[in-house]
């Protein structure tokens, strides 16, 4: 990207009378909420009961977006699976009861060994409009509790009106990573499958 408008959400408790700040918590339901084709999402986590009720709103309309999660296999350390991994499977469960047309999916990456990657990333692309990168995490704690930062380059800023395909091929790199194939056969293949559910399944 070269000379673009970046936006710069926020998550900060509210301590004495400073109010919390919960820019982070809102961008993300507002791009979930104007999501057309794709939600693409890598995180550490997928724990935020506000988030998976947003996203499963989407899944159970008639021509929702599809949603991809990359994230880990499992959580690290002691304490973390049992609270991390065990409110991952309930939420999973509780959208894909919404999800009446098959849209969404958490996929686990492994290595070429087939041994588990750690996603530690936070990464949010929604269709070819905006890209988000940060600190924040999909649980609570980020949302109110902790003090994270993100950035988000999107089309809807001013400068940014040309850099959709930069936010595809930036989206469809991540895949082929993932997928160990080039990031142009990732390419061909959600624009001639016309989803990236049935791409990447695909390939």
């Amino acid at each position: 990207f070269r000379n673009v408008d970046v936006a710069v959400p926020r998550s900060a408790p509210g301590v004495g009378d400073r109010p919390a700040v919960v820019e982070i918590e809102r961008l993300y339901l507002d791009l979930i909420a104007s999501a057309e084709r794709f939600i693409y999402l890598e995180n550490q986590y997928f724990a935020s009961r506000l988030i998976a009720r947003a996203l499963a709103t989407r899944l159970a309309e008639d021509e929702g977006p599809e949603v991809v999660v990359i994230n880990p296999r499992e959580a690290k350390g002691w304490l973390e699976p049992l609270a991390m991994d065990t409110t991952r499977a309930r939420l999973f469960e509780a959208v894909r009861r919404h999800d009446r047309h098959d849209r969404f999916r958490i996929y686990h990456p492994l290595n070429d060994r087939g041994n588990p990657v750690y996603v530690h990333a936070k990464i949010m692309i929604v269709d070819d409009v905006a890209l988000r990168i940060g600190s924040s995490n999909l649980n609570a704690r980020s949302m109110r509790l902790d003090t994270e930062c993100d950035v988000i380059i999107s089309t809807t800023l001013g400068a940014n009106a040309d850099c959709g395909s930069t936010i595809t091929r930036f989206r469809d790199g991540l895949l082929s990573e993932h997928l160990a194939v080039d990031a142009h056969v990732v390419a061909a293949k959600i624009h001639h499958c016309g989803s990236l559910l049935a791409a990447i399944e695909e390939l």
